[in-house]
């Protein structure tokens, strides 16, 4: 076997750090529905016809809440910023979530959606935790998410991912 008795105890402690750190991760899912959006602006480009830059902002509420830490989730605000080009658009969102006893987790989406006629029509990407208040002011956690449009203007997100909060 190569290597120093040193390096093969390092290694052994990483192995053994990284299972812990995976083990403490607590996985959730829910479904969210957001309204057709509060604002939208679309802001042209200008270098052709089909580029332009999208702003958003929506509320979610939580048809399957995911429970953290004993607390379901509620509701979302939600602000997006797109770049779309011809039938898809690049995403980048900040979600402010609040849970049942008031405290908030703060999320930041990053996604690609397909349109049609210039409205979504699904879109998928992944999340991460980046905050929050109260019990969930060191939350650590990721995953992804898929949404679907509805007739309406709506859409249904499905989330699922893990999470950590770091003993204070």
């Amino acid at each position: 076997m190569e290597g120093s008795m040193s390096e093969r105890l390092l290694a052994t402690m990483l192995l053994c750090g990284i299972a812990s750190v995976g083990s403490a991760q607590t996985k959730i899912s829910g479904t969210s529905q957001c309204n057709k959006p509060v604002t939208a602006y679309v802001l042209p480009a200008g270098d052709r016809p089909d580029h332009s830059f999208g702003l958003t902002k929506l509320k979610c509420t939580w048809s399957r809440p995911m429970v953290m830490a004993g607390a379901q989730m509620q509701q979302d605000e939600i602000t997006v910023l797109s770049e779309i080009s011809g039938n898809t658009s690049s995403d980048r969102s900040y979600v402010v979530g609040t849970f049942s006893n008031g405290d908030k987790v703060f999320v930041r989406p990053v996604g690609k959606a397909v349109l049609a006629g210039g409205k979504p029509q699904s879109s998928a990407g992944t999340w991460a935790y980046v905050g929050g208040t109260g019990k969930f002011t060191k939350v650590r956690g990721h995953g992804t998410f898929k949404c679907r449009s509805n007739s309406d203007g709506s859409s249904t997100c499905d989330i699922e991912g893990n999470y950590h909060i770091p003993k204070r």
